[in-house]
């Protein structure tokens, strides 16, 4: 015989089902209500990250416009590019609540000192709580060619003349000319002029301003360096030096430019072409470009030469020859006119094409002839027959303008990651 179960057994476990089901409501939407809480802690911790990051950038930008700001009130750089080697221009400044240094560089790794014409590089940084934020951004200079680059010839000291100078653009001297026993056919202006045998214009007018010596540092920051001692006799002859080919070692440089430290000792150049831009550091007293020689920039408006000390240039007035000297003056790899052979019937005038500077004293003599601007810190002495052709450069050159201002580099504007 069955039982048959009672209403109220059915009834309670009816109950306990209901209850069951209630309890597991309950939990889920306890978990859920957590769940909700959880998400809406995570979700306001990232709202106050992304707005932390926004102040964070906002304060990195006016940041940048403070550096802007420093190098803008100095385009010459006379204090920052000394003053801040260590590369920090601004350090634990509050904008805001944020925290912010800025930084400069030169964008070639080399000493802001040594590239007082050069581009910079400004990195702004900021960080508020836990955000932080950065930007970069390059900032090339932009001048003009200081007014002493027109003229044909330039002494920061004396200018002593004999002989016979011809030039198409004017000459001039920041303390006195004095034409003794020569014959001046270019305008001339100084503090004070004597002598009789002038065929142009002479001007009375103060001193200009000219290039500072510093300017060597920064060609010789770029250039490839030659040991003295691997001149033979301490002599560059019946060579060709240039962008594409260097006989002196394996090293070249792309742009043309070498640098030697004579120390003291004399160095010769003579029979040579130089297709580049030679630096020549403390030349001993005896030093001396002679006989023929052909030299000019391997690119456009670089210097030809330039010379920390002082020396005497007295080139011949005949061409340089290749069959004299024994010598390919145009092989492969220096191109001449964009022109390249393979034998030695070619000739070459005997001229310095480009800027020639010279930090000390400068003598001239023999039938030298210049094809763009001879500048000198101190004394020019000239004698026999000197042409100067002048050629101002057609672009801004490093070292030989007057810095106004920066302009930004738009495509290297950028957020940068540490």
């Amino acid at each position: 015989m069955r039982t048959r179960p009672s209403h109220r057994a059915r009834n309670t476990s009816r109950r306990g089902s209901v209850y069951l089901l209630v309890l597991a409501a309950g939990v889920v939407l306890t978990s859920m209500g957590i769940a909700g809480l959880a998400l809406l802690r995570v979700q306001r911790a990232a709202g106050d990250r992304d707005d932390g990051a926004q102040r964070a950038r906002l304060a990195a930008q006016s940041a940048m416009e403070a550096g802007v700001g420093v190098i803008a009130a100095d385009p010459s750089g006379t204090s920052w590019r000394v003053a801040q080697n260590s590369g920090l221009l601004f350090s634990e400044m509050s904008i805001g609540d944020s925290t912010c240094s800025v930084t400069i560089s030169d964008p070639g790794g080399r000493n802001l000192s040594l590239s007082p014409s050069g581009p910079v590089v400004l990195v702004a940084r900021a960080s508020q709580g836990g955000a932080n934020q950065a930007i970069s951004a390059t900032f090339s200079p932009v001048g003009v060619a200081m007014p002493v680059m027109k003229s044909a010839l330039w002494a920061g000291g004396t200018l002593s003349l004999k002989g016979t100078l011809y030039a198409d653009a004017g000459i001039g001297s920041n303390t006195s000319v004095i034409a003794a026993a020569g014959v001046v056919r270019a305008d001339v202006t100084g503090p004070s002029i004597s002598g009789t045998t002038y065929y142009g214009t002479n001007k009375i007018g103060a001193s200009v301003v000219m290039p500072s010596p510093r300017l060597i540092d920064e060609w010789v920051s770029r250039a490839t360096s030659i040991p003295f001692a691997a001149l033979p006799s301490g002599k560059i002859d019946k060579v060709v030096l240039a962008g594409g080919t260097n006989p002196f070692t394996s090293s070249v440089n792309s742009a043309g430019i070498y640098a030697i430290d004579c120390a003291g000792r004399d160095i010769t150049i003579c029979d040579a072409r130089i297709s580049g831009t030679l630096i020549l550091l403390n030349p001993g007293p005896g030093s001396i470009i002679t006989k023929s020689v052909l030299m000019e920039p391997y690119l456009r408006d670089y210097p030809a030469l330039l010379v920390r000390g002082s020396i005497a240039i007295s080139m011949n007035s005949s061409d340089l020859s290749e069959s004299a000297a024994g010598v390919n003056f145009n092989p492969a790899l220096a191109p001449y006119r964009a022109s390249t052979d393979a034998d030695q019937s070619d000739f070459y005038p005997s001229q310095i094409s480009g800027i020639t500077y010279v930090s000390g004293a400068l003598s001239l003599g023999s039938s030298s002839t210049f094809e763009g601007v001879v500048l000198a810190g101190g004394a020019i002495t000239m004698a026999d027959t000197v042409t100067l052709r002048s050629r101002p450069p057609e672009s801004v050159v490093a070292g030989f303008c007057e810095i106004t201002g920066f302009k930004l580099s738009r495509s290297s504007l950028a957020r940068k990651v540490d």
